[in-house]
Formats: structure tokens, sequence, C-alpha cells
């Protein structure tokens, strides 16, 4: 396994999640990966109306792979959302609609050549507060936002990319 160590675990906050996913202009039935999906939020959304994504989270962490197994299943989202424990760089994207990040910098470097190795030209990456360095994006969004679940708003960038215009 590899042993790059991720972000630290921050929730993305709804109005966050809901802002990626409208960039992405995702539609029913796309395969959308969460890498870091924490505790499943992001995955619950994106299954979600009005999205309904096939939504697939990658997560290192056994406690949230705990939470997001039992989220997912009070929703009743098993069919289009699935939390799988692991490291994100051991998995396959060729079949990705949409990429959804919110690591640090250094991990969306690491992360880089591999999506470039395997997203389709029609894929879109949308990470929240840190960008692909040498990716040009097709969109930057600034906005006022709560940090997590906290009540503190902070200043926020969400990059969005699509693969063919890198």
């Amino acid at each position: 396994m590899n042993e790059k160590c991720l972000a630290p675990y921050v929730p993305s906050h709804s109005l966050v999640i809901d802002t990626m996913l409208n960039l992405t202009k995702i539609i029913p039935g796309e395969r959308l990966y969460d890498l870091g999906a924490g505790d499943g939020r992001f995955l619950v959304r994106a299954a979600s109306h009005p999205y309904y994504a096939r939504a697939v989270g990658i997560e290192e962490n056994e406690k949230l792979v705990f939470v997001a197994e039992r989220v997912i299943k009070s929703f009743n989202l098993q069919k289009r959302a699935e939390i799988i424990r692991g490291n994100i760089f051991d998995y396959d994207y060729h079949d990705a609609d949409v990429i959804t990040l919110y690591l640090t910098r250094k991990q969306n470097k690491e992360l880089k050549s591999k999506l470039e190795n395997e997203l389709n030209n029609k894929a879109r990456v949308v990470s929240h507060d840190f960008g692909m360095i040498g990716w040009k994006p097709s969109k930057v969004l600034s906005m006022v936002a709560p940090y997590g679940d906290s009540p503190v708003l902070k200043d926020t960038e969400i990059f969005l990319y699509k693969m063919n215009k890198i």
C-alpha cells in the first residue's frame, strides 16, 4: 500500500458541497469519486436530489468509513453511494466523470499525474481551497463559507478543471 499521508479531516459545509457539485454540472447517473471522503456527507449529497450521481468515496480512516457507512444507510442510498476504506493512490479512476478533492496542495501535486493518466477527456475535477499546480482551471470561484461544521466563516476558493482543457 502507498504510504503517502493524506490531508487532515475537515468536513465540508453543505454550501461548499452544493457549490462544487453545481460547478461540475454533474448529471444523474454520472460516476463521482470523492477522494478523502471523510464522513460521507459529500457522497450523500451527490447521490441525492437533484444530482443522483453514482458516488464512491475513498477514505483511509477506519472510524470515518464506519460513520460514512451508517450515514449512507440512514439515507437509504446504498444503491447510489458507497464508501471504500483504502488509500486514494491505490484505486483506478478511468470510469470517473467527476473527482472531488479537499486535500492539501502537496497531495494534489502527488495525485496530478495519476489523474492525468487515468481520467478521460470529459472528466471534471473540482478542488476545495487547493488548486492543481500546472493545470489551468476552467473556473475559480471565491466565496465566504463556514469552515467545516464550525460557525467560523472563512474565505475559500473552489477550482474546476475540465480534463480536455487543463
